[in-house]
């Protein structure tokens, strides 16, 4: 029996489905590792399925699994320096989605919105800024004050896309907060692939779904 390692944050339930379903039908066993718990329980695994990001622990952690000759597949490509197999959404293709769904409601403003800024950030707003023929508004802040600072100052109407579902929750709650409508001023289109989260808001919100579970 084929022991592996699962080190995926945040955690993504759907990801996890995926990779127990095909753990199951070919006989592995998973450990399931908690990033927080700090060093991953022992070393004697079969294979590692990881997020790398920019955990320096869990970095050296895989860079010693590798050298020791265990298969690691990366699951996402914030550290694109790192060569590692890896199996990812297609980032640039995310962000041309989002600026051709923003053409077809008409919108003339657009803007990205997240509270950081990684290589799968780039990729996505690079995708977004192709689409649109000219580089979108970039809004990567991390306070509410300055956020909200933002939000209002922009011309109105404005299409958003948010890096992921918890940014987009994040936005609606303060566009609501300080009495600005949404969608008629500001229009949030969410990345991700959790309905339980875009879809359950005061103001639902539009996703593009990555399919995680056929990924993992």
């Amino acid at each position: 029996m084929k022991r592996v390692l699962v080190m995926i944050t945040p955690v993504s339930h759907s990801r996890i489905e995926g990779i127990s379903r095909y753990a199951r039908e070919h006989g592995w066993l998973l450990t399931i590792h908690d990033r927080l718990a700090g060093t991953p329980p022992g070393s004697n695994y079969d294979g590692v399925l990881v997020t790398l990001r920019s955990d320096e622990r869990v970095a050296g952690f895989v860079r010693r699994m590798a050298k020791d000759g265990v298969p690691v597949v990366d699951m996402t490509i914030e550290r694109p320096r790192v060569k590692l197999p890896r199996v990812i959404s297609d980032h640039g293709m995310i962000g041309f989605l989002a600026g051709e769904h923003f053409k077809e409601c008409g919108f003339r403003s657009a803007a990205w919105f997240s509270t950081g800024w990684t290589n799968v950030h780039a990729l996505r707003f690079a995708g977004l800024s192709e689409s649109l023929g000219r580089t979108p508004t970039r809004w990567v802040v991390a306070g509410e004050a300055e956020t909200i600072r933002t939000v209002k100052a922009s011309g109105k109407p404005v299409a958003v896309l948010a890096y992921s579902e918890a940014e987009a929750v994040r936005l609606l709650h303060l566009c609501l907060s300080t009495g600005l409508d949404v969608p008629d001023d500001v229009a949030i289109l969410s990345i991700g692939d959790d309905p339980l989260i875009t879809d359950n808001q005061p103001v639902p919100i539009s996703c593009i779904r990555q399919n995680f579970p056929k990924g993992g």
